[in-house]
Protein backbone atom coordinates (compact mmCIF):
# COMPACT_ATOMS: atom_id res chain seq x y z
CA UNK A 1 0.00 0.00 0.00
CA UNK A 2 2.70 2.68 0.75
CA UNK A 3 4.55 1.54 -2.72
CA UNK A 4 1.31 2.25 -4.32
CA UNK A 5 0.52 5.68 -2.51
CA UNK A 6 4.03 6.81 -3.34
CA UNK A 7 3.95 6.02 -7.12
CA UNK A 8 0.36 7.79 -6.94
CA UNK A 9 2.21 10.75 -5.32
CA UNK A 10 4.88 11.20 -8.00
CA UNK A 11 2.20 10.97 -10.38
CA UNK A 12 1.03 13.97 -8.76
CA UNK A 13 3.46 16.00 -8.55
CA UNK A 14 4.67 15.26 -12.28
CA UNK A 15 0.87 16.24 -13.08
CA UNK A 16 1.93 19.66 -11.10
CA UNK A 17 5.30 20.07 -12.53
CA UNK A 18 3.65 19.51 -16.13
CA UNK A 19 0.60 21.85 -15.42
CA UNK A 20 3.72 24.28 -14.21
CA UNK A 21 5.04 24.68 -17.39
CA UNK A 22 2.02 24.65 -19.15
CA UNK A 23 0.95 27.74 -17.96
CA UNK A 24 4.38 28.99 -18.22
CA UNK A 25 4.30 28.32 -22.09
CA UNK A 26 1.51 30.04 -22.29
CA UNK A 27 2.18 32.94 -20.75
CA UNK A 28 5.25 33.17 -22.98
CA UNK A 29 2.29 32.75 -26.08
CA UNK A 30 0.89 35.29 -25.07
CA UNK A 31 3.14 37.60 -24.67
CA UNK A 32 4.44 37.04 -28.26
CA UNK A 33 0.79 37.31 -29.30
CA UNK A 34 0.75 40.63 -27.48
CA UNK A 35 4.22 41.66 -28.74
CA UNK A 36 2.80 40.94 -32.38
CA UNK A 37 -0.44 42.25 -32.34
CA UNK A 38 1.37 45.58 -31.52
CA UNK A 39 0.26 46.26 -27.91
CA UNK A 40 3.50 46.98 -26.62
CA UNK A 41 4.34 49.74 -24.01
CA UNK A 42 4.71 52.36 -26.42
CA UNK A 43 1.19 51.50 -27.61
CA UNK A 44 0.04 52.26 -24.04
CA UNK A 45 1.70 55.40 -23.63
CA UNK A 46 1.00 56.50 -26.64
CA UNK A 47 -3.19 55.35 -25.73
CA UNK A 48 -2.87 57.11 -22.30
CA UNK A 49 -1.85 59.98 -23.81
CA UNK A 50 -5.05 60.29 -26.17
CA UNK A 51 -7.61 59.81 -23.31
CA UNK A 52 -6.12 62.31 -21.15
CA UNK A 53 -5.81 64.35 -24.07
CA UNK A 54 -9.03 63.85 -24.66
CA UNK A 55 -10.42 64.48 -21.34
CA UNK A 56 -8.75 67.78 -21.05
CA UNK A 57 -10.40 68.82 -24.32
CA UNK A 58 -13.55 67.75 -23.83
CA UNK A 59 -13.74 69.75 -20.03
CA UNK A 60 -12.02 72.71 -21.56
CA UNK A 61 -15.03 72.82 -24.74
CA UNK A 62 -17.49 72.61 -22.33
CA UNK A 63 -16.55 74.62 -19.15
CA UNK A 64 -16.79 78.24 -19.40
CA UNK A 65 -13.97 79.73 -17.33
CA UNK A 66 -11.34 80.20 -19.89
CA UNK A 67 -11.12 83.91 -18.48
CA UNK A 68 -12.63 84.75 -15.36
CA UNK A 69 -11.89 88.01 -13.24
CA UNK A 70 -10.96 88.17 -9.58
CA UNK A 71 -13.37 87.52 -6.87
CA UNK A 72 -12.66 90.90 -4.44
CA UNK A 73 -12.72 93.20 -7.84
CA UNK A 74 -15.62 94.13 -9.96
CA UNK A 75 -15.28 93.60 -13.85
CA UNK A 76 -17.68 94.24 -16.20
CA UNK A 77 -16.41 90.65 -17.13
CA UNK A 78 -17.60 87.49 -14.74
CA UNK A 79 -16.29 85.05 -16.93
CA UNK A 80 -16.24 83.38 -20.13
CA UNK A 81 -15.51 80.01 -22.12
CA UNK A 82 -16.35 79.12 -25.63
CA UNK A 83 -19.81 78.80 -25.42
CA UNK A 84 -20.94 80.68 -22.19
CA UNK A 85 -20.38 84.36 -21.18
CA UNK A 86 -21.06 85.80 -17.46
CA UNK A 87 -21.30 89.54 -18.17
CA UNK A 88 -21.75 91.70 -14.48
CA UNK A 89 -22.60 95.17 -15.71
CA UNK A 90 -20.99 95.63 -19.21
CA UNK A 91 -21.88 98.46 -21.49
CA UNK A 92 -20.91 98.53 -24.98
CA UNK A 93 -18.24 101.18 -26.14
CA UNK A 94 -19.87 104.33 -27.18
CA UNK A 95 -23.26 103.60 -27.19
CA UNK A 96 -25.93 106.08 -26.96
CA UNK A 97 -28.02 103.92 -24.51
CA UNK A 98 -25.83 102.38 -22.06
CA UNK A 99 -27.34 99.43 -22.04
CA UNK A 100 -25.82 97.18 -18.95
CA UNK A 101 -25.71 93.36 -20.08
CA UNK A 102 -25.83 91.12 -16.64
CA UNK A 103 -26.00 87.59 -16.09
CA UNK A 104 -24.79 84.31 -17.94
CA UNK A 105 -26.28 83.12 -21.23
CA UNK A 106 -24.86 81.50 -24.28
CA UNK A 107 -22.75 83.25 -26.29
CA UNK A 108 -24.81 82.60 -29.51
CA UNK A 109 -28.05 83.84 -27.93
CA UNK A 110 -30.40 86.73 -29.62
CA UNK A 111 -29.82 88.77 -26.55
CA UNK A 112 -26.56 89.58 -27.73
CA UNK A 113 -28.02 90.24 -31.00
CA UNK A 114 -27.10 94.11 -31.14
CA UNK A 115 -23.69 93.25 -29.88
CA UNK A 116 -22.64 90.38 -31.32
CA UNK A 117 -19.49 91.48 -33.02
CA UNK A 118 -18.38 92.96 -29.94
CA UNK A 119 -18.97 90.36 -27.33
CA UNK A 120 -17.52 87.66 -30.04
CA UNK A 121 -14.94 89.65 -32.37
CA UNK A 122 -13.63 87.68 -35.35
CA UNK A 123 -10.48 86.16 -33.51
CA UNK A 124 -12.85 84.18 -30.48
CA UNK A 125 -14.72 82.37 -33.05
CA UNK A 126 -11.67 81.31 -34.84
CA UNK A 127 -10.58 80.34 -31.68
CA UNK A 128 -14.08 78.34 -31.26
CA UNK A 129 -13.95 76.51 -34.77
CA UNK A 130 -10.26 75.39 -34.04
CA UNK A 131 -11.50 73.82 -30.73
CA UNK A 132 -13.81 72.44 -32.14
CA UNK A 133 -11.30 70.79 -34.29
CA UNK A 134 -9.07 70.16 -31.39
CA UNK A 135 -11.96 67.40 -30.05
CA UNK A 136 -12.53 66.34 -33.62
CA UNK A 137 -9.25 64.82 -33.40
CA UNK A 138 -8.71 63.60 -30.18
CA UNK A 139 -12.21 61.44 -30.59
CA UNK A 140 -10.65 60.28 -33.84
CA UNK A 141 -7.06 59.11 -32.58
CA UNK A 142 -9.26 57.30 -29.52
CA UNK A 143 -11.61 55.61 -31.73
CA UNK A 144 -8.94 54.18 -34.10
CA UNK A 145 -6.31 53.45 -31.13
CA UNK A 146 -9.52 51.79 -29.23
CA UNK A 147 -10.90 49.86 -32.15
CA UNK A 148 -7.21 48.09 -32.52
CA UNK A 149 -7.68 46.39 -29.41
CA UNK A 150 -10.11 44.58 -30.40
CA UNK A 151 -8.87 41.36 -31.82
CA UNK A 152 -11.43 40.84 -34.42
CA UNK A 153 -11.06 44.38 -35.49
CA UNK A 154 -7.70 44.24 -35.89
CA UNK A 155 -7.23 41.10 -37.73
CA UNK A 156 -10.02 42.01 -40.35
CA UNK A 157 -9.05 45.98 -40.78
CA UNK A 158 -6.36 46.66 -39.51
CA UNK A 159 -3.71 44.28 -39.78
CA UNK A 160 -2.47 44.78 -43.51
CA UNK A 161 -2.58 48.52 -43.41
CA UNK A 162 -0.82 48.51 -39.21
CA UNK A 163 1.94 50.90 -40.54
CA UNK A 164 -1.04 53.42 -42.19
CA UNK A 165 -3.17 53.09 -39.06
CA UNK A 166 0.07 54.41 -36.90
CA UNK A 167 1.19 56.98 -39.27
CA UNK A 168 -2.84 58.32 -39.43
CA UNK A 169 -2.39 58.26 -35.26
CA UNK A 170 1.06 60.15 -35.25
CA UNK A 171 -1.25 63.02 -37.43
CA UNK A 172 -3.77 63.47 -35.76
CA UNK A 173 -1.90 63.83 -32.35
CA UNK A 174 0.55 66.40 -34.00
CA UNK A 175 -2.72 68.06 -35.41
CA UNK A 176 -3.91 68.18 -32.51
CA UNK A 177 -1.14 69.96 -30.81
CA UNK A 178 -0.78 72.22 -33.64
CA UNK A 179 -3.96 73.23 -32.80
CA UNK A 180 -3.67 73.64 -29.61
CA UNK A 181 -0.50 75.51 -30.10
CA UNK A 182 -2.67 78.24 -32.03
CA UNK A 183 -5.66 78.38 -30.04
CA UNK A 184 -3.49 78.97 -26.61
CA UNK A 185 -1.38 81.73 -28.27
CA UNK A 186 -4.23 83.57 -30.07
CA UNK A 187 -6.48 83.37 -26.82
CA UNK A 188 -3.85 84.63 -24.51
CA UNK A 189 -2.66 87.66 -26.86
CA UNK A 190 -6.24 88.98 -27.73
CA UNK A 191 -7.95 88.33 -24.53
CA UNK A 192 -5.87 90.78 -22.75
CA UNK A 193 -6.75 93.44 -25.19
CA UNK A 194 -9.00 96.50 -23.95
CA UNK A 195 -10.46 96.92 -26.60
CA UNK A 196 -12.89 93.30 -26.37
CA UNK A 197 -13.21 93.63 -22.57
CA UNK A 198 -12.63 96.68 -20.52
CA UNK A 199 -9.60 96.45 -17.86
CA UNK A 200 -8.78 92.99 -18.75
CA UNK A 201 -5.85 92.81 -15.82
CA UNK A 202 -8.64 92.76 -13.66
CA UNK A 203 -9.14 88.96 -14.64
CA UNK A 204 -7.11 85.99 -15.26
CA UNK A 205 -6.71 82.66 -17.13
CA UNK A 206 -9.00 80.24 -15.31
CA UNK A 207 -8.71 76.31 -15.15
CA UNK A 208 -10.64 75.74 -18.86
CA UNK A 209 -7.64 77.81 -20.52
CA UNK A 210 -4.95 75.47 -18.45
CA UNK A 211 -6.45 71.93 -19.55
CA UNK A 212 -6.46 73.21 -22.78
CA UNK A 213 -3.37 73.60 -22.86
CA UNK A 214 -2.16 70.94 -21.06
CA UNK A 215 -3.94 68.73 -23.65
CA UNK A 216 -1.21 70.11 -26.40
CA UNK A 217 1.22 68.40 -24.00
CA UNK A 218 -0.10 65.15 -23.70
CA UNK A 219 -0.86 65.38 -27.93
CA UNK A 220 2.67 65.56 -28.32
CA UNK A 221 3.84 63.10 -26.44
CA UNK A 222 1.15 60.66 -27.50
CA UNK A 223 2.32 61.74 -31.35
CA UNK A 224 6.00 60.82 -30.56
CA UNK A 225 4.78 57.55 -29.28
CA UNK A 226 2.61 56.64 -32.17
CA UNK A 227 5.63 57.60 -34.55
CA UNK A 228 8.09 55.34 -32.98
CA UNK A 229 5.71 52.67 -33.08
CA UNK A 230 4.97 53.61 -36.63
CA UNK A 231 9.27 53.76 -37.58
CA UNK A 232 9.26 50.10 -35.03
CA UNK A 233 6.67 48.74 -37.47
CA UNK A 234 8.47 49.89 -40.50
CA UNK A 235 11.75 48.33 -39.70
CA UNK A 236 9.47 44.86 -38.38
CA UNK A 237 8.12 44.85 -41.88
CA UNK A 238 11.55 45.29 -44.09
CA UNK A 239 13.27 42.45 -41.72
CA UNK A 240 10.81 40.25 -42.72
CA UNK A 241 10.48 41.04 -46.28
CA UNK A 242 14.55 40.34 -46.26
CA UNK A 243 13.75 36.98 -44.57
CA UNK A 244 11.46 36.31 -46.87
CA UNK A 245 13.64 37.09 -50.21
CA UNK A 246 16.69 34.66 -48.28
CA UNK A 247 14.35 32.22 -48.04
CA UNK A 248 12.74 31.76 -51.23
CA UNK A 249 15.87 32.40 -53.16
CA UNK A 250 16.96 29.54 -55.27
CA UNK A 251 20.29 27.93 -53.99
CA UNK A 252 23.50 27.56 -56.64
CA UNK A 253 22.90 25.25 -59.54
CA UNK A 254 24.92 21.84 -58.73
CA UNK A 255 26.89 21.99 -61.73
CA UNK A 256 28.51 25.28 -60.80
CA UNK A 257 29.01 23.67 -57.00
CA UNK A 258 30.24 20.18 -58.70
CA UNK A 259 32.66 22.38 -60.92
CA UNK A 260 34.01 24.68 -57.83
CA UNK A 261 34.74 21.51 -55.97
CA UNK A 262 36.73 20.11 -58.96
CA UNK A 263 39.01 23.36 -58.95
CA UNK A 264 39.75 23.25 -55.25
CA UNK A 265 40.42 19.58 -55.40
CA UNK A 266 42.87 20.51 -58.72
CA UNK A 267 44.54 23.08 -57.21
CA UNK A 268 44.91 21.58 -53.82
CA UNK A 269 46.71 18.30 -55.80
CA UNK A 270 48.87 21.20 -57.72
CA UNK A 271 50.15 22.81 -54.21
CA UNK A 272 51.48 18.67 -53.18
CA UNK A 273 53.45 18.68 -56.16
Amino acid sequence: MAMVRGRRDWGADSNVGGSVVTDATTTASERRRIREAGLGYVYWFSYMCALASLLLVFIAFASPYWFKSWGRVHSPLANVGMWQICLSGWVKPRDPNLRSYVGCWWIHSTFFEEVFDDIMPPWFRAVQALVIFTLLCCIAVVFLMSSYMCESVRIKYYEPRKLRLFVITAVLFFASGVLVLICSLVFAMKAKDPNWMPRPWLSYFSFSFGFYVLSGFFSAFGGLAAFIKSTDIRKKKKRGTARVVDKHRPPPPPAASALGMESTATGKSESFV
